[in-house]
């Protein structure tokens, strides 16, 4: 960063504006702030590092107590800064919180920070960024420097020089990550412990779930031994695969078991339904027999009145043989009708029978197959009955994931109450930070007063001391007359002896000549020309004095020279100190301007009334401590508050994991249980709805069994009776026919030529037909009952009863026993399949796992040495770092050697301040004089400035070496300089005299003299009335 200009409007000691142009510097790069104590020197750093950050060079004031005491109510507190960086220019502006006059209408309001930052792009100046806080951050991305940062390499504050030198090894590290931008190297650490933190996690994940299936293996009672090792946590996986795998085998071989004995319960089972349908046939012939027996019984019983009603009509025939043989003849006719009719009515039922019975063996055949379903519907019962568990299981979890969820939302009211806590104490700590600012105007009004006193003391201080000096001066005055008398006399002596030895010295070679020219010879080369021809030889002189002579006028003047010299030394000592005294009385005269004329003791009663001020509003600001204390109180309720949420925050995230875990679990049953018997009542109403219709079913095939059965009887019947009605037929129709022919003769016989004359002497015969209708149908059931029980005798001949409750005892027992067998087969299948599922994923589980934890074993490693857990604690991006700050030391020292002659050196140290801390960036100062290193803390405040100063400027060197990096071509040094001894601070000098070379920019604020002498480019500050000026002197 290379300064350009700074505008300072009621900033500080500055009243009005105050332009300070760094262009006039020109080609030189360094600069002496100069000016009194208190008349704002430092408060040109503050301005600067204010424009750029919002914050004060030593970060102690803000930026609403940088208002100048000078400005009215319509002046704005403002600071503006150009500045270049890499050929890109910027101008940045800020105005603090401030009170101003309003723009209309009386009173005033509260002007609000603001910032705008401008950058000049194809040579307009455009706003980069307007708001207050991205202002900030921008400046941070420009300049690469934080606050902080900036403070400590570009701005060395007065009294904090050393902070770069002294840093933590985490503040170092910060400032070198701005400086070099080795975020990367930080990215690749990020990577790699992402990486391995993500594959620990998925490795986490795969064993919980690996364990979570384990937990599902299905064991009966009988597999304690499989239980024990299953189900303990201590045993590994691999055991508990070689258990499950042996389990599937153990129930594999218990279920080929069961599948034989359920074939064999089967076989049983057929053979018994078979006996049953036997012993049902064998009881019903029987039981035909023993009907039919009781017919022909009731029959017979009527034999006796039957033959009565024979021989009834024999007599009457006899009576009227030719009637009763008409009547014969025509009843034999009714007969023959009615058989007739008899035989077409019992068919046409026989018939209808057939078709009942056809649709009767449908039925009965339909609900044969509907039979078949009760296996299946007991199967689904059996499988029912195995889910109750899970239902019971389901609905367990459900309840717990209702109470975790009743949890987690009082945790989160607690959490929002917290957090409701939280914001009305920080706005309760609001209000009390406003009272403490309110007051705090008061602390404002003490400063200004401070400032005051200060500034009446150094008046009163200067005006002492301007009173001292001329009383002083005076004194010189007179003394310095007295010497000049002193001086001229000895410088006329001097004169006169210097006149007198130099006629001698004349003499004296003009005799040296002539003894030369005499003895010399022609052609001979004369010692002193070398010419061979001596045309004019020197000729001899009267009084040539002697050699001794001219050397005691020679001691004489030199004696005379040495006295002249001493008097112009004491005469010049006497000058300038009287130069210096007059030269100070007018720079004071000049500061204290019309201060000068005022009394001391005027200043002395001015004095006290501004302490006595002073000591009043102190007395108020203490009420500041009160609410302080408050404040604390405030805080540390917050803090409990917070800690209290953080713990509220833990025990949420705890009964999260809790709720997702059951979650899973419960999603895990939900999706194996079918959806309308999730609930306890509904799977038993649906086994019971079931177990209604197996026993429906059974009951409807019975019926219809029975039924059935009851038709065929009623068939067998009515064929019997149709077989006697057409036997009875034919007898009664070939009678028909002959009693007719018989008629016939008889009649003719009797003389009745015509039926019709017959029929006109006929009698009616109600009575016989009567009794021969009688006769006629009982011998047609005897025959009928007759053929019926002999055919019943044919049929159950050889058989007796069969107790069939026996057989439905051992038929249901049986039936039983093989539903107890198929819910066992179903069990095991269940469970076998299950645990194959179980096995395979357990098996898939651990193939990945073992993948995943070999490709971790790789990246945890990098992550862990790239991540500083190594022998020395130190992070890949701390390596390049220590790298980068050996390059540092090493123009550092360069400079520091100059400085210190050769004593000391800074190193770079790998041990750590803690155990659990990082290394790698620590510094140690070695000392050549004792030849051990110690910490730079132990440095003295001479030795720690100038070894603050090399690291600087190592650092800016190394920084301006690498391309890309940061710009460190500026540098402000504010004091340091007073606690060198002159050697080191001639050296230090020196040293800042090279970076000129370098065109590096170097500002300094000191109060010592010698910077004064030798720096010629200054910034003069000079205290006014109203405010201090500040303008570069460039010579």
């Amino acid at each position: 960063m290379k300064p350009l200009k700074l505008v300072m409007k009621s900033f500080g000691s500055y009243a009005g504006v105050q332009k300070i142009d760094f262009t006039k510097l020109k080609n030189r790069s360094m600069f002496l702030i100069h000016g009194p104590t208190g008349s704002g020197k430092t408060t040109i750093l503050d301005a600067i590092c204010y424009a750029l950050y919002g914050e004060t060079s030593g970060n102690e004031r803000n930026g609403k107590s940088m208002r100048s005491q000078f400005a009215s109510l319509d002046e704005i507190t403002e600071v503006e800064f150009d500045f270049e960086i890499k050929e890109d220019f910027y101008k940045i502006k800020r105005i603090p919180e401030q009170e101003r006059a309003k723009k209309q209408g009386e009173g005033t309001t509260i002007q609000l920070a603001e910032a705008v930052l401008w950058k000049k792009i194809n040579g307009k100046m455009e706003v980069v960024e307007s708001r207050q806080s991205k202002v900030t951050q921008k400046i941070e991305e420009i300049i690469g420097f934080q606050s902080n940062q900036f403070r400590r390499v570009i701005m060395l504050p007065q009294g904090k020089f050393r902070e770069l030198l002294i840093a933590k090894s985490e503040e170092r590290q910060q400032i070198l990550e701005k400086i070099f931008h080795t975020e990367e190297y930080k990215n690749i650490e990020e990577f790699f412990r992402n990486k391995a933190k993500k594959l620990r996690q998925e490795i986490q994940n795969k064993k919980t779930e690996k364990n979570t299936i384990l937990n599902r293996v299905k064991c009966y009672e009988d597999d304690l031994e499989y239980k024990e090792i299953l189900f303990n946590e201590k045993v590994n996986t691999k055991d508990k695969i070689n258990t499950l795998e042996k389990l599937l085998i153990k129930d594999r071989e218990k279920l080929k078991n069961i599948e034989e004995n359920l074939k064999i319960k089967i076989k049983e089972l057929k053979k018994s339904e078979k006996e049953l349908e036997d012993a049902k046939r064998n009881n019903e012939k029987l039981l035909n027999k023993g009907n039919t027996e009781k017919t022909l019984k009731k029959i017979e019983k009527l034999k006796e009145e039957i033959d009565i009603k024979r021989k009834r009509i024999e007599a009457a025939r006899k009576a009227v043989t030719l009637i009763e043989i008409e009547k014969i003849a025509k009843h034999r006719s009714e007969d023959r009708s009615h058989w007739e009719k008899q035989i077409k009515d019992t068919n046409n039922n026989i018939n209808i029978l057939k078709e009942k019975i056809l649709e009767k063996e449908k039925e009965f055949n339909k609900q044969k197959e509907k039979n078949k379903e009760v296996e299946s519907i007991q199967k689904k019962i059996l499988q029912l009955e195995s889910l109750k568990n899970d239902v019971k299981a389901l609905n367990n979890l459900k309840d717990e994931i209702t109470c975790l969820e009743k949890d987690l939302n009082n945790i989160e009211k607690n959490m929002e109450y917290s957090i409701f806590e939280i914001k009305e104490k920080q706005n309760k700590i609001d209000e009390i930070i406003s009272n403490v600012n309110k007051l705090r105007d008061y602390e404002n009004k003490l400063m200004e007063l401070n400032i005051n006193l200060e500034k009446e003391i150094n008046i009163l201080r200067k005006l002492q001391h301007c009173k001292n000096l001329e009383s002083e001066y005076k004194k010189i005055c007179e003394n310095y007359n007295i010497e000049k008398e002193k001086l001229d006399k000895i410088h006329r002596n001097y004169t006169i002896a210097k006149s007198e030895y130099t006629e001698l010295q004349s003499l004296w070679s003009q005799g040296q000549a002539f003894i030369l020219a005499e003895n010399l010879k022609t052609g001979e080369a004369c010692p002193v020309c070398g010419s061979k021809s001596h045309p004019h030889k020197a000729e001899k002189k009267q009084n040539i004095p002697t050699e001794e002579k001219l050397k005691y006028r020679k001691e004489q003047m030199e004696i005379l020279e040495k006295k002249k010299e001493n008097q112009k030394n004491l005469w010049d000592k006497l000058s300038v100190d009287k130069n210096s005294l007059e030269n100070s009385i007018i720079d004071i005269k000049k500061d204290l301007k019309d201060y000068y004329n005022l009394s001391i003791d005027a200043l002395n009663k001015s004095i006290e009334e501004t302490s006595n001020n002073i000591k009043n509003l102190e007395k108020s600001i203490k009420e500041i401590d009160k609410l302080k204390i408050q404040l604390e109180d405030e805080k540390k309720y917050i803090l409990d508050m917070k800690n209290k949420l953080e713990n509220l925050q833990k025990e949420y995230a705890h009964k999260k994991e809790e709720y997702h875990s059951k979650k899973g679990k419960l999603d895990y049953i939900d999706k194996n249980i079918p959806k309308d018997i999730k609930i306890e009542k509904d799977l038993n109403k649906s086994i019971k709805d079931l177990n209604k219709k197996s026993y429906q079913l059974i009951s409807d095939f019975e019926k219809c069994e029975n039924e059935l059965q009851n038709l065929n009887t009623e068939l067998a019947q009515l064929k019997a009776v149709y077989k006697t009605a057409i036997e009875t037929f034919e007898d009664i129709d070939k009678k028909y026919k002959k009693e007719k022919e018989e008629f016939k003769t008889r009649m003719i016989n009797e003389g009745f030529k015509k039926y019709q004359c017959y029929s006109q002497a006929k009698e009616d015969m109600p009575n016989i037909k009567s009794l021969e209708k009688e006769v006629k149908d009982y011998d047609a059931s005897f025959c009928a009952a007759k053929d019926n029980y002999e055919n019943a005798l044919k049929e159950s001949e050889g058989l007796e009863v069969i107790e069939i409750k026996e057989i439905y005892k051992r038929n249901s027992s049986l039936e039983k026993e093989r539903m107890e067998i198929l819910s066992e087969k179903n069990n095991y299948e269940n469970k076998i399949k299950d645990n194959e599922i179980i096995l395979k994923d357990v098996l898939n589980l651990e193939s990945l796992i073992e993948k995943k934890e070999k490709h971790y074993y790789i990246i945890g490693d990098l992550s862990d040495t790239a991540n500083g857990k190594n022998l020395f604690g130190m992070t890949f991006e701390r390596f390049v770092l220590s790298i980068l700050l050996d390059d540092i030391l090493i123009a550092a020292n360069y400079r520091l050697n100059k400085m210190s002659d050769g004593r000391y050196s800074l190193n770079r140290t790998l041990q750590r301040d803690r155990k659990n801390a990082q290394g790698g960036l620590e510094l140690e100062v070695f000392d050549n004089n004792t030849g051990m290193a110690r910490p730079v803390a132990t440095l003295s405040g001479g030795e720690s400035f100038k070894a603050s100063l090399s690291l600087a400027l190592g650092l800016s060197d190394v920084v301006q070496s690498y391309s890309g990096g940061i710009s460190l071509n500026t540098m402000f040094i504010d004091e340091g300089f007073g606690s060198l001894d002159p050697e080191s601070l001639d050296n230090a000098i020196k040293t800042l005299m090279e970076l000129q070379q370098k065109g590096r920019i170097v500002g300094i604020i000191s109060h010592v003299p010698e910077l004064k002498e030798r720096i010629d480019a200054r910034l003069e500050v000079i205290p006014t009335e109203r405010g201090s000026i500040a303008e570069f002197k460039v010579l």
